[in-house]
């Protein structure tokens, strides 16, 4: 069981992570289209392109008046048009970068590499923000920046993770490692399909071999921190992790939810109890947690039934497996407080999302005698 709702949260972090911005590109991925918190100089161009950290505020921050120029000449081939590029480019977008850093310059194999954090401000539906940290990946030409901007090898990758055919978006992905070693964007996708059990055709080449790589190259990768405290063997260093997290990070939540389903009861509302304010997701963990230790008492001040409505509302958004598991939960929650009309409520709508669930039939069964 408790495999299974660890199953059930990474899958919604998923979907989160891959999630699309308006005109299809990821925003965890690009820049492209980020509205700029500086306004730097209209038109900034090619006199700053030999500085890597001037060429990067003047992309990120600023407005580049031609930015299909700051492309490499492999990724101006891969996005296509320079007038569709610099248009979508243009747009607004609910991604707005605040500040960007150098964290360093590498070479291999006679290329030179840069690596640039990013932190975006984000607009969430209703107005609420968050921030994100991402790493993007430079290369100099001819001793000029270029930005590495893989399209065809993202969307293979992606599509293919869509598919299930999650060996083959490991391959691609080590292909785009091939290109740009120093690629945080291509780690995500292979972290992500060797957890969903993606063979590597590098036999060396384990999940937490993986995670240790990626985090070496950005610690502060929003994404990164979300893939190794969700997914790192030992919870005590997940929890060590989750403490790099800015508190508005917007993956900060769902990591959260990730490595509490792994701890004990007793850790897990220890770790809960600090966090502070929770939101539906987390409450959800918070009533798992005391039904396991069957403690009436707390359960009976935390389960109210304003939170059992706010709970059945945020399953409403979720995948019918995640939220007939979690339903089963609530009703067997219900149940440990003798409360058996709430506890067929939550056995009913467990049975409406996912009938085939094996805890509905002994939870009507038991909340019906």
């Amino acid at each position: 069981m408790k495999a299974r709702k660890l199953m059930a949260g990474a899958l919604v972090v998923v979907a989160v992570c891959a999630c699309k911005r308006p005109g299809g590109t990821s925003p965890r991925t690009e820049a492209v289209g980020a509205s700029p918190v500086d306004s730097l100089e209209s038109g900034c161009q090619n006199d700053s392109d030999r500085d890597l950290e001037q060429v990067t505020r003047c992309f990120y921050l600023g407005h580049p008046s031609d930015p299909w120029h700051f492309l490499s000449r492999e990724s101006q081939a891969e996005v296509g048009a320079r007038d569709g590029f610099n248009k979508a480019f243009a747009k607004p977008s609910n991604w707005r970068s605040k500040s960007v850093t150098v964290l360093g310059v590498e070479s291999r194999d006679g290329q030179v590499f840069g690596r640039v954090e990013v932190i975006y401000e984000v607009t969430r539906p209703g107005g609420k923000h968050c921030t994100e940290v991402g790493t993007k990946s430079w290369t100099q030409e001819s001793g000029a920046w270029r930005r590495v901007l893989l399209r065809k090898e993202e969307e293979l990758a992606d599509q293919q993770f869509q598919a299930g055919d999650y060996s083959e978006s490991v391959a691609t992905a080590e292909r785009w490692l091939g290109v740009d070693p120093f690629s945080l964007e291509a780690y995500k996708r292979l972290v992500f399909a060797l957890q969903r059990g993606g063979l590597s055709s590098q036999s060396s080449r384990s999940l937490a071999d993986t995670l240790g790589a990626a985090l070496a190259l950005n610690p502060a990768d929003s994404v990164v921190l979300f893939m190794t405290v969700s997914w790192t063997e030992d919870p005590e260093v997940g929890e060590a992790l989750f403490e790099r997290f800015a508190l508005d990070d917007c993956v900060r939540e769902e990591a959260a939810f990730n490595l509490a389903v792994r701890m004990s009861p007793e850790r897990r509302l220890a770790f809960l109890e600090k966090l502070g304010t929770m939101p539906p997701r987390l409450q959800m963990q918070l009533v798992d947690a005391l039904l396991q230790l069957e403690d009436r008492e707390r359960l009976r001040t935390v389960l109210t039934p304003d939170l059992d409505k706010e709970i059945r509302a945020h399953l409403e958004q979720q995948d019918d497996a995640s939220a007939a598991l979690w339903s089963v939960t609530m009703g067997e929650a219900w149940l440990l407080l003798k409360n058996r009309e709430a506890a067929k409520a939550w056995a009913s709508y467990a049975g409406a999302r996912d009938p085939s669930h094996p805890g509905v039939a002994s939870l009507l069964r038991r909340a019906g005698e």
